[in-house]
C-alpha cells in the first residue's frame, strides 16, 4: 500500500488528501472535512478488488499489489488493520506537538514555549505519581525528544494541561485539552454511548482547529486516523487498551532480553521461554512468590500489610469520636492495607518519597488524603483518616471546555473517617504552585502494564 506520506494512504478510509508547502519543501496533509463532504470507508471486499486490479505502477485508490493478508479466512481487511494508538497518537502527535512547542526551531511561532523550558521542567518534576505509574517524570530540557510511549501517555492524559498553564498560549493548550480528555474516554473500562460520542465531538473539534494553529502541512495521516477513526474502531474492537501495541512491545522487551549472544538467537529465546515455564509450573515456588507483600494482620473489613504501632494519646477528640473509642489502648495505628485485592496507602508510610499514593476516591464521589489507618481492636475493623479535598469551582480549569477527567479541587485541614470498604481507588494528584490548590485525576482502567507502566 502507499505510504502515509502519500495519496489515498488511509486503510480506513478513501481520503486523498492534498501536497501543501511546509518549510522548505511539500508534504502530505489530511485536512479536516465537514461529515457532509468526506469519502467513504473502505470495505474489505472493495480492498480486495482494488487489490487484484492493481499493480506497483497502477496504483488503485492507495493499492499497489495484492497482501497476503487478503489470503486468510475471514480477516477483514479494514478492521483488522488497525491504526495503532501507541504509534498514530503518543509517538505520533504528542511527541509532534511537544516538538512544537520546545524546540528552538521554533521560536518566533506562537504556540512557542522553548524560553520557558525550564521552568515547566520544575513544575514536571515536582509531580509525584501514584505507584501505579511505573516511571517517574524526567527532566523535559534534556528528555523530552527521547520520553518512552508510556512517558508520553502520561504527559498527555495528566501532566501536560497542569504543567503548561500559565505558558502555553491559551488556545494551544485548550486545544490540546481536547485531545487530552478523548483518549482517557477511550481508554476506559467501562465505555457507555454517551461517553462515546462525547470523545468522538472532542476529536471533531481537535481535528477541526488543529491546521488552524499548526498548519496544514502538520495535519497528517495521523492527525486523521486519530480523530476520524479511532472512535469507530473503539466501538467495533472495544477499548484503546484492548488492542494497542503496548503488550506487544512488552513481548518484544522480554525476547530482546533472553539473547544473550549473536549466535543462534532463536534457540536462545526459546530456551529461556521454556525455562521460565518450568519455573511457573513448579508449586512451591509459585506458593512462595505468590505475592511480594506480606499479610501481617486480617482486619474484618481488610488485611493489614506492615507493623501496627501505638497510637498517640492526644488524638483529636473528633477523631476518636468517629472511631467510637474512648481507651487509646484499643486503638493502633497502621501505614498500608489491601481492600478488595487494592493496595492502599497512607500518608505516614515513608518508604514514598518519591510519589504520592495516599490520595483517594472513596464513598463514590469524594477525595481525600489518607493520614493514617486506625485499628479498633474491639470490632476489629479498620477506618482511614483522611484529610478532606474540595471541588475548586472558580478554578481556571473549570472554563475549559475539555478536561473534564481533571477534576480542581482545593485542599483542607479538616478530617474525615470512613471504614477502609468505603475507599474506592488511588487516584494522582498534582500540588499546584500555591500549595492549596491541586489537580485529581482517575486512571482510565486498570489494567497495569498495557496501560501505564
Amino acid at each position: 500500500m502507499t505510504l502515509y506520506n502519500g495519496a489515498e494512504a488511509c486503510i480506513t478510509c478513501e481520503e486523498p488528501g492534498r501536497t501543501v508547502t511546509q518549510g522548505r519543501g511539500h508534504s502530505r496533509c489530511y485536512p479536516y472535512r465537514p461529515s457532509v463532504s468526506r469519502f467513504p470507508i473502505r470495505s474489505s471486499a472493495n480492498i480486495l478488488q482494488l487489490m487484484n486490479a492493481a499493480t506497483d505502477r497502477n496504483r488503485q485508490k492507495g493499492f499497489k499489489g495484492v497482501s497476503g493478508l487478503a489470503h486468510l479466512s475471514k480477516f477483514n481487511l479494514v478492521y483488522g488493520t488497525v491504526p495503532d494508538y501507541m504509534h498514530c497518537v503518543l509517538l505520533g502527535i504528542v511527541k509532534t506537538l511537544m516538538c512544537r512547542w520546545f524546540s528552538p526551531k521554533e521560536s518566533g511561532k506562537d504556540y512557542f514555549v522553548g524560553k520557558d523550558l525550564k521552568q515547566i521542567s520544575d513544575r514536571f518534576l515536582k509531580i509525584k505519581p501514584p505507584y501505579f505509574i511505573e516511571r517517574l517524570p524526567r527532566d523535559l530540557e534534556k528528555h523530552y525528544m527521547h520520553f518512552k510511549a508510556t512517558e508520553l501517555q502520561a504527559f498527555l492524559l495528566f501532566y501536560s494541561v497542569p504543567c503548561l498553564h500559565g505558558y502555553l498560549a491559551e488556545r494551544f493548550l485548550q486545544h490540546f485539552a481536547l485531545l487530552s480528555e478523548a483518549i482517557h474516554i477511550l481508554l476506559g473500562e467501562n465505555i457507555t454511548r454517551d461517553c462515546l460520542e462525547r470523545s468522538e465531538f472532542l476529536l471533531e473539534r481537535f481535528y477541526s482547529q488543529f491546521s488552524v494553529l499548526y498548519g496544514e502541512g502538520s495535519c497528517g495521516l495521523n492527525v486523521h486516523n486519530a480523530c476520524l477513526h479511532m472512535p469507530m474502531y473503539v466501538r467495533k474492537l472495544g477499548p484503546l487498551w484492548a488492542w494497542s501495541c503496548f503488550s506487544f512491545e512488552d513481548a518484544n522487551a522480554m525476547i530482546l532480553q533472553s539473547v544473550h549472544g549473536t549466535g543462534d538467537v532463536v534457540k536462545q529465546a526459546l530456551r529461556k521461554q521454556e525455562i521460565a515455564m518450568y519455573i511457573r509450573s513448579s508449586d512451591e515456588i509459585r506458593k512462595a512468590s505468590r505475592s511480594k507483600l506480606k499479610v501481617t494482620y486480617k482486619a474484618q473489613n481488610c488485611d493489614v500489610l506492615g507493623a501496627l504501632h501505638r497510637i498517640e494519646r492526644n488524638l483529636p477528640a473528633c477523631i476518636r469520636e468517629s472511631l467510637g473509642a474512648e481507651n487509646a489502648e484499643n486503638l493502633k495505628k497502621i501505614q498500608r492495607v489491601i481492600v478488595n485485592g487494592e493496595k492502599f496507602y497512607s500518608a505516614e508510610y515513608s518508604r514514598m518519597k518519591r510519589r504520592n499514593c495516599h490520595a483517594v476516591l472513596y464513598s463514590g464521589d469524594k477525595f481525600g488524603l489518607i493520614q493514617y489507618f486506625v485499628l479498633v481492636q474491639p470490632s476489629n475493623k479498620v477506618y482511614a483518616v483522611l484529610k478532606k479535598i474540595d471541588s475548586n469551582v472558580d478554578s481556571w480549569l473549570c472554563t475549559y471546555e475539555a478536561a473534564k477527567h481533571l477534576n480542581p479541587v482545593v485542599l483542607t485541614n479538616s478530617f474525615n473517617v470512613v471504614g477502609v470498604e468505603s475507599l474506592n481507588t488511588t487516584l494522582l494528584i498534582i500540588d499546584l504552585e500555591n500549595g492549596q490548590e491541586a489537580v485529581v485525576a482517575k486512571m482510565p482502567n486498570r489494567h497495569g502494564h498495557a496501560v501505564m507502566k
